[in-house]
């Protein structure tokens, strides 16, 4: 399936592109045409977003997995936005070793994000971050430490503002 940009650069607007987003989605459209994704940091979001909902739900969550481009990923218990955000190990020239999230917004439109750094051998850690304390577009945890340690497998957050929510109502 092209991406967004190679049908931009083809026909030189999004009249095509926006048509896709507004049908099926580019998923749904290489499902419809039998096309392989290519490999893209979508794609790979995907993988996070899945991996995600699926740890959720088996933690006993109610999760609804929202449509691309919407501004969170995931809905959790009919009341916290989630944008989940995934990054394998990064190595600087100098050999130091760290996780990178591009967040992509200064103002965050989601309540909490859950970070996933994938790590040598597939251990994954679980970052849940309240997005009041990410006022950037870029993360990066390092591999040893970081002053993200603190939010380590912090599901009690999700728990901690679904019921906030709900005493408010």
């Amino acid at each position: 399936m092209p991406s967004r940009s190679e049908i931009r650069g083809h026909y030189g607007d999004d009249k095509l592109t926006n048509r896709i987003s507004k049908t099926f989605g580019y998923y749904g459209w290489a499902d419809r045409l039998g096309l392989k994704m290519k490999n893209s940091d979508t794609q790979t979001g995907k993988i996070g977003e899945t991996m995600a909902r699926e740890k959720l739900e088996t933690m006993g969550f109610c999760v609804e997995h929202m449509p691309q481009n919407y501004p969170y990923d995931l809905f959790v218990n009919g009341c916290v936005k989630v944008d989940v955000k995934f990054s394998t190990l990064c190595e600087t020239v100098g050999g130091d070793k760290f996780f990178s999230f591009r967040l992509q917004k200064e103002r965050p439109t989601c309540d909490i994000y859950i970070m996933i750094a994938c790590g040598i051998e597939n251990q994954r850690q679980w970052y849940i971050v309240p997005s009041r304390e990410v006022q950037q577009k870029q993360v990066s945890i390092g591999e040893q430490n970081s002053v993200y340690d603190r939010f380590i497998d912090r599901f009690d957050i999700i728990t901690a503002y679904e019921e906030a929510f709900r005493s408010a109502i």
